[in-house]
Parts: structure tokens; C-alpha cells; sequence
């Protein structure tokens, strides 16, 4: 299923009404609505209940989440038309600002269109190098690029995407709060003028979940979505949720699982070519509402207690108490209570069952619970 456009499909020219790159302050005009004006808008989507049409966006995880993969995946959906996780996307032109791996980018194409029996075509095209927004000549070399081969095909540019932020911020810090508006506004501009999404890839801070940078980089953005990678399994499995949804709801999550898949090409040994693919895509709608009343946030034992589970998790099943402080005044700095905070953390964690906490000479020991692992009295 595709989100089409409502157009005349005998048309034999696409009348794609550039807005004008040169606009000036003489041509600004104040647009205003009064009240409720407008409430029945409907949102537009790229893909349903993830991305928006035409908005600016983010995809951030760890090195190795699959992010990557996940990507791909989602350009060459759009690209091709297909379904995404069942839901519709909307066809059009995608721009792949490939600036870490352009030679690895079309090995990865062809084991999607291998896996899902078809080929993208034109309408995935690959920039196989850095694009600078901040540059006013590469952004509009960009643009003039965009609309030619839009012309050029009769068909309308739906997504651009810059892989990474930080290989095409042109030395901008991601620190800095006015370096970040000034990069992501540039990207705002291209997509106002070729009226499609822009999303960047970004990295996650060292030993963390959180987007790297500074928080203005979620102020300025319509949508986030964290990649985030299922350590505990064997198998090649990453889970995609949604950060921020500035006009629509957080509550989809997607969990994705990859194969191995050969290509039709050799290395240089005349060995077949293998590489990671998408192969399944199941879509949970997290439950908001429970018996009639807003779910409860969690509360603040509750996110230690997760966030201390995640870091025993990651540390290969156990940690020491004394470690386990180190690791919290090292990611957040000096905190108030930690020792309280930690202590009631691991009770909860010790009453569902989920670790065992027992003495080891003057400290304790933290340890996941598994199916051998004796419970905690």
C-alpha cells in the first residue's frame, strides 16, 4: 500500500512548485490562524506511525545496533513502495547521503532487494560522500541535484538522508547549542524547499543509550527514534522505538531480526559476497491506557532499577555494588542519596525476581538472575 498524493494520474507533468531558495525579507509575510483553526488537519506520513512527511528527524543507537541496517531497510521500503511492517508508506525519490560507507551502502541495497524479490531502481539515489548543510554552495548543489533528477524522473523527492551528523556537520560541534540550530535549520530549509523529510544518523554518548550532543538537538527536531541492539540474544535482533513524535504518539515500537544473505557478486578470493539484511519486522503498540486511566510514569526506583539491570546486563551477568556506584557518578556526576538510591533499587530488582544480591567479602555482589542461578533469600 502507498500514501499516494491526490493527483491527476493522467497528468503527463508533475508540478513539483519549488518554494523560491532567494525568498528575502522584503517577500515575508506573517501567516496566523484563529483558535481551534485547523485542529482536523490530518498528519501526513513518509511511513505510518513513524515518520512524518515533510519534517526533520533523527535516528541515533550505538555503533553496531544495526541502525544501519534499519536504515536501509526503511529507505528502500519508501523507495519501492512497499509496506512498512504492514503499514503504508508514501513512494518517492530517496536521497542516501552515504558519508561513512558509500562502497558498503550497495552491497546492502542489493541483499534487501535479494530478500524482498525486487529492485529499487532510480528511485534510490546514493551520494556516496560528505554533503555539508551548513555550506550554502554544497546545500544548494544539493537542492539544484534534487530537483533535477526530479524533472528529470516526473516524480516527487520524498526523504534525504545524512549518514551521519556528525560526518556532515562540516566541524560543527554537537555540543555547542548554536552550532546545533544552525546545522539542523539548514536542514530544515532543504526540506522546506524540495518539500520532503530530512533525517539525520546520529551516535549515541560513550557507554550510553542517550543521543550524543546537546539537548537542543531534541528541541529542534519533529521526530527522534532510538536503535538500540537486544544484547541478550543470540541472534542478530535490534529493537526500534520512538523517542519523540512531536505531532503523534510514542507508543509503536518495532523489533527487527537480520540475516546473513549472499549477493551476486565475489570478493577478491572469488568467494560470494555475505551481508546483514532485515529479514522480519514485527510492530508492539506499547499499552497507554490501562482500565480506563493514563498509565503511571515510572517512577524514580523504578528507572534506577532498570538502568542498573541494563548495566549488570552489559557487564556479562554481575557487578559489584562498589562498581555499580562508580559507574553512576561517572555517567551523571555526583548525585544526592546514591547509596539510598542503589539500595532501593536493588530491592526492587531482588523482589521481581529479576537479580540475586549477596555478600562478597565487604561489598555486595549484583547478579541477573537465569533459569541455574539460584534465587536470593
Amino acid at each position: 500500500m502507498k500514501l499516494r498524493e491526490k493527483t491527476d494520474r493522467n497528468a503527463k507533468k508533475i508540478d513539483h512548485n519549488w518554494s523560491d531558495a532567494n525568498d528575502g525579507i522584503e517577500q515575508f509575510r506573517i501567516k496566523k490562524s484563529y483558535g481551534s483553526d485547523g485542529y482536523k488537519r490530518v498528519l501526513p506520513w513518509l511511513v505510518k506511525h513513524m515518520v512524518p512527511a515533510s519534517s526533520v528527524g533523527l535516528i541515533y543507537g550505538r555503533s553496531q545496533s544495526f541502525k544501519t541496517f534499519f536504515l536501509i531497510d526503511k529507505c528502500c521500503r519508501v523507495a519501492a513502495g512497499l509496506d512498512y511492517c504492514g503499514k503504508p508508506t508514501k513512494q518517492g525519490i530517496v536521497y542516501l547521503v552515504a558519508a561513512e560507507g558509500g562502497a558498503g551502502i550497495a552491497k546492502r541495497i542489493r541483499a534487501w532487494e535479494l530478500e524482498n524479490k525486487t529492485t529499487v531502481g532510480s528511485n534510490l539515489v546514493v551520494v556516496p560522500h560528505t554533503v555539508f548543510p551548513t555550506s550554502d554552495h554544497q546545500r544548494q548543489a544539493l537542492i539544484a541535484d534534487i530537483k533535477a533528477e526530479c524533472e528529470k524522473q516526473n516524480k516527487h523527492i520524498v526523504l534525504v538522508v545524512f549518514d551521519t551528523m556528525s560526518q556532515c556537520a562540516n566541524g560543527a560541534s554537537e555540543n555547542d547549542a548554536g552550532e546545533v540550530s544552525k546545522y539542523l535549520n539548514q536542514c530544515r530549509s532543504i526540506a522546506t524547499q524540495v518539500s520532503c523529510t530530512v533525517i539525520n544518523v546520529h551516535h549515541t554518548k560513550k557507554d550510553s543509550d542517550d543521543f550524543r550532543g546537546s539537548s537542543t538537538i531534541e528541541g529542534n527536531l519533529d521526530f527522534m527514534i532510538a536503535v538500540k541492539r537486544n544484547m541478550n540474544s543470540q541472534d542478530n535482533q535490534t529493537t526500534v522505538r520512538l523517542h519523540k513524535m512531536k505531532e503523534g504518539s510514542t507508543k509503536y515500537r518495532w523489533e527487527l531480526a537480520l540475516n546473513e544473505v549472499e549477493i551476486d557478486a565475489l570478493d577478491e578470493e572469488g568467494e560470494p559476497v555475505e551481508t546483514l539484511c532485515v529479514s522480519t519486522t514485527k510492530l508492539v503498540q506499547l499499552n497507554e491506557v490501562s482500565n480506563g486511566s493514563p498509565k503511571k510514569a515510572p517512577t524514580q526506583c523504578e528507572k534506577d532499577a532498570e538502568w542498573i539491570l541494563e548495566l549488570i546486563q552489559r557487564a556479562g551477568s554481575e557487578l559489584l555494588r562498589k562498581q555499580i556506584k562508580e559507574s553512576i557518578l561517572s555517567k551523571f556526576g555526583k548525585i544526592k542519596n546514591v547509596e539510598v538510591r542503589i539500595d532501593r533499587a536493588k530491592n526492587k530488582l531482588v523482589e521481581r525476581k529479576l537479580i540475586t544480591a549477596d555478600k562478597s567479602g565487604a561489598d555486595v555482589i549484583f547478579r541477573v538472575v537465569t533459569q541455574e542461578s539460584p534465587m536470593a533469600a
